[in-house]
């Protein structure tokens, strides 16, 4: 039986969480072999909004997973974005830790009956933090502090700071509590509402290794992290977004504290929830403010734009329902991406035909290889619409250009000559022109569309003439096949986003309304409320 490589960060914490994981598995009757990984985290000390993509601590352990130099990568679980790659599932370990926040201060930053002196300086890297920190300690400033947790520990004994705030989990499995009072320190802790999946350690491997460390996998655990994470994928978030979110479970259900704080949104509360389900629509709620209402649409998009759809109606007569019929998961392989980022100064254009293609264009083929950033410049990018351009704007100052109609085949007509780089998943309309036409093209397979199997994938509360938006082709076939197919569905009004989603329901036979601007979310609701 061949020896499991397990990888690991380098820090004391991340190897400190390795051996438990292979102590586990030593004693499952495993051998395992500790390999050490060097990630963008660990080389780039800036603040994390300062540094472009995402997943900083996990992007360089995936990447030896699918070059198989590990078959098992050990994270903290709010380390790993909210999408990552369909061939790499993760699962929770053991138990969960502490989830608190905690403040440590030389004792003499104490006052008497136990709170803090004002005027310190308070060191995180965390938005999430900084915007609690500054509404618990106004006077305080806010200072990025970044490192290991014992050398952030030691910084607070230097003149740049007066404090460091950390995750308690990552004290505790350090054991470094014991130090602090022969260095005099305090250790308070924080009412903030921590990160998504604090204190829970993920294991990731290969689909097909999966069941090697099923034995050492908590289940119930599991759930409760998939959930937290699916909040932050609501919301589109990453380490960039100040967003906190934790669930308990107890006797009639779960609870979940809260906060997130946007330019647009800031929404802070603690809840108890029924199901899981429940609780996904109820942060929804909460944070849009809708209300019950008689009129009732589901939406369907992936659960990275649901929120921002969401907010578009609020203003609306409609009660917003999550239903999330598609998952979004990147499946591309190293050597793809190698290839196409050697061969880049050969492509004549770069085209994006989905916002999804244009952010993992950026998050996972540029977090791989990001000396390809400075050739952006030198080739002309092309958009199929307005809202794939807008969430390229978002990642750079290029202005794409797009096509007359928000079409693949439009956006085909309007290709110039050459060998464009089509980046974005196999599904893709504009591809298929292609690989009719026979022209000059390659293909750069970022991710691929499934089966949402989430916690909101649940029928059951759905009423006759309740109102369902369908956004793609392969939406429109999973409804038919999931919610069209039970004998107790109630009957919906469809409405397709698109020419292309209504075709679809035409051939399934699906009686709908077709959105009459493709791509436009303003008539799309337009459309919506002449419906009521």
């Amino acid at each position: 039986m061949t020896s499991i490589k397990v990888g690991t960060r380098q820090s004391d914490l991340a190897l400190t969480q390795t051996r438990m994981v292979q102590k586990s598995l030593e004693r499952m009757g495993r051998t395992t072999e500790l390999v050490k990984v060097v990630t963008t985290g660990d080389t780039d000390l800036r603040a994390f909004e300062k540094i472009p993509g995402d997943g900083f601590f996990t992007k360089e352990l995936e990447k030896q997973l699918l070059q198989k130099k590990i078959d098992l990568a050990v994270h903290s679980c709010k380390d790993l974005p909210s999408m990552t790659h369909d061939s790499l599932p993760w699962f929770s370990y053991s138990q969960r830790e502490s989830v608190q926040d905690i403040l440590i201060t030389p004792k003499k930053n104490i006052n008497a009956d136990g709170s803090l002196k004002k005027k310190l300086v308070l060191g995180t890297s965390s938005p999430r933090r900084i915007l609690q920190l500054q509404k618990l300690f106004p006077t305080c400033t806010i200072k990025n502090m970044r490192g290991n947790v014992p050398s952030r520990i030691d910084k607070t004994l230097t003149p740049e700071y007066d404090a460091a705030v950390l995750a308690e989990a990552g004290v505790n499995r350090l054991q470094l509590k014991s130090s602090f009072q022969e260095k005099n320190l305090a250790c308070l802790p924080l009412p903030t509402v921590s990160a998504p999946c604090q204190g829970i350690l993920a294991l990731q491997s290969r689909r097909e290794n999966v069941l090697e460390i099923q034995n050492i996998l908590n289940p119930e655990l599991d759930r409760l992290a998939k959930a937290e994470k699916s909040i932050l994928a609501l919301f589109g978030g990453g380490c960039h977004l100040a967003l906190g979110a934790n669930i308990e479970t107890h006797s009639a259900g779960y609870q979940l504290k809260f906060f997130l704080q946007t330019a647009e949104v800031h929404s802070e509360f603690q809840k108890n929830y029924a199901s899981l389900t429940d609780l996904l629509r109820g942060v929804v709620a909460e944070t849009l403010s809708t209300q019950p209402s008689e009129h009732r649409l589901w939406l369907t998009q992936p659960l990275q734009h649901q929120f921002e759809i969401a907010k578009k109606l609020a203003t609306t007569q409609f009660e917003t329902l999550a239903l999330p019929l598609l998952e979004v998961r990147p499946s591309w392989t190293y050597e793809e991406f190698l290839a196409t980022a050697t061969a880049f100064q050969d492509f004549t254009s770069l085209v994006f035909t989905s916002r999804f293609g244009v952010r993992l264009f950026f998050l996972e083929f540029l977090s791989c290889f990001p000396e390809i950033y400075s050739r952006l410049s030198q080739i002309p990018i092309y958009c199929i619409g307005p809202s794939t351009a807008e969430e390229f704007k978002k990642y750079s100052d290029i202005i794409p250009q797009l096509p007359k109609e928000n079409t693949g085949l439009s956006l085909f007509e309007s290709l110039p000559q050459g060998k464009p780089l089509l980046a974005g998943t196999p599904d893709s309309e504009l591809k298929k022109y292609f690989e009719k036409s026979g022209k000059n093209y390659t293909f750069l397979n970022l991710y691929k569309g499934l089966k949402y199997d989430g916690p909101l994938n649940d029928f059951t509360s759905a009423k006759k003439g309740d109102s369902v938006v369908l956004t793609s082709p392969k939406a429109a076939r999973i409804f038919v096949e999931t919610y069209m197919s039970l004998p107790t569905s109630p009957p919906l009004h469809v409405f397709a986003f698109g020419p292309t989603t209504s075709k679809q329901l035409e051939t399934l036979k699906v009686p709908h309304q077709v959105n009459p601007i493709s791509g436009s979310w303003d008539s799309m609701i337009e459309m919506l409320l002449k419906s009521i």
